[in-house]
């Protein structure tokens, strides 16, 4: 019986979208929920841990537009955490690895990453499959999701190539008006863990940036 009852409730759970989000979040979407002219639960932005300095934030189409899941929500769902990730997890598996676009580095003979930058709200979805992108790549991967709407992942070569994406991560984070984070993570087998950061000189005293584990 304890099963059937999951199962409804976990049934009532629309398609959700996951976005990994600042770890801050929680407080910028308050206020803007605020401004709106909401209260309460609907305030209340519902996310899971992912990594270090990122959060899952999960959103749902709600008259026609990617609308992120509240308290409010989640209590009319019966929807934990655990329900609401592998709500997400789904649409995660479901994604077709054409998305990932090949890229090469431009001066840079031989590297190449993948991207991400659909904007359909499943760019930041690859998280819950790491797995994926070691397949799409040929081998172990980092990642980093510097915007809402771009995810990059590239092999790890030691090097130029480390450089260049990681200092391009920083980059790209800076000049979003919806960054998400500059860090460079990995996969360890159970969690993602941060990877690397691109520095900027005068902080590194090293170049304009290095990719730093």
């Amino acid at each position: 019986m304890l099963l059937v009852l999951l199962a409804v409730a976990h049934a009532a759970i629309p398609p959700l979208y996951p976005q990994p989000e600042p770890a801050d979040i929680a407080t910028a979407f308050e206020a803007y929920a605020k401004g709106q002219g909401k209260s309460g639960p609907a305030t209340e932005i519902r996310c899971a841990p992912l990594a270090d300095g990122i959060v899952l934030c999960f959103r749902y189409v709600h008259d026609g537009r990617l609308t992120y899941v509240t308290q409010s929500e989640a209590v009319a769902w019966h929807a934990d955490e655990q329900a609401l990730v592998a709500a997400a997890t789904v649409n995660a598996v479901a994604m077709d690895d054409a998305r990932f676009e090949r890229t090469p580095v431009a001066d840079t003979p031989g590297a190449v990453y993948w991207v991400s930058r659909k904007g359909d709200g499943l760019d930041g979805a690859a998280f819950l499959d790491p797995r994926r992108l070691e397949r799409v790549a040929g081998g172990p991967v980092v990642v980093a999701m510097p915007a809402a709407g771009t995810l990059l992942f590239w092999r790890p070569d030691g090097g130029e190539l480390d450089r260049v994406v990681a200092i391009g991560v920083r980059r790209m984070a800076d000049a979003s008006d919806h960054p998400i984070s500059d860090r460079v993570y990995r996969w360890d087998g159970t969690v993602w863990r941060v990877w690397g950061q691109a520095v900027p000189k005068d902080a590194s005293g090293s170049g304009s940036g290095s990719g730093t584990r």
